[in-house]
């Protein structure tokens, strides 16, 4: 039997018990853990919302090359980069800081799509990348520490640049 990925609403914890919250909670690990993200339903963000950042998507990839390289970020291409759009679903992923901080318990995923063998169709996607301020300690979790943290503790702001040099988004 194929695995799946857990698909969880974020009613079951904004609007719920402690029992539901419970199950929220875990079917999210489950998920960070085992695929490196989840599929989050019944999320805040308005379907009208992403209606018009995905016509906006359209609308751009849409001009002329010449157009479209005024935008370019280096040698990861367009910004907004292109993916699958799943309807009135996000899919929130894990990434480095988030495993630094988990000593690894819930690791970070390569943050790439694959276009699928058949049909030919736009994909986007709006990535949100989501950082603690520059001069937060990045420290592992006392929760998480087991035998021992992996890392030492690094300052996100130069963490994040490191990382930024590591993939060829920053010299």
């Amino acid at each position: 039997m194929p695995a799946v990925v857990p698909e969880i609403s974020f009613a079951h914890y904004r609007d719920s018990d402690s029992q539901q919250r419970a199950a929220f909670s875990t079917a999210l690990m489950h998920g960070l853990q085992r695929f490196g993200f989840i599929v989050l339903r019944d999320h805040p963000v308005s379907q009208n919302l992403l209606d018009q950042a995905y016509d906006l998507s359209a609308r751009f990839f849409a001009q002329e090359n010449s157009a479209k390289r005024r935008y370019a970020s280096g040698p990861r291409g367009f910004t907004p980069f292109r993916t699958e759009r799943a309807k009135d679903r996000t899919e929130p992923n894990a990434g480095d800081m988030l495993a630094r901080l988990t000593n690894d318990l819930i690791p970070a995923t390569t943050h790439r799509v694959v276009n699928p063998p058949t049909g030919n169709r736009s994909r986007y996607s709006m990535p949100f990348f989501m950082h603690p301020d520059s001069d937060v300690t990045l420290s592992c979790l006392p929760s998480c520490i087991g035998s021992g943290a992996k890392y030492p503790d690094i300052r996100a702001g130069t963490f994040l640049e490191q990382r930024l040099r590591d993939i060829g988004l920053l010299t």
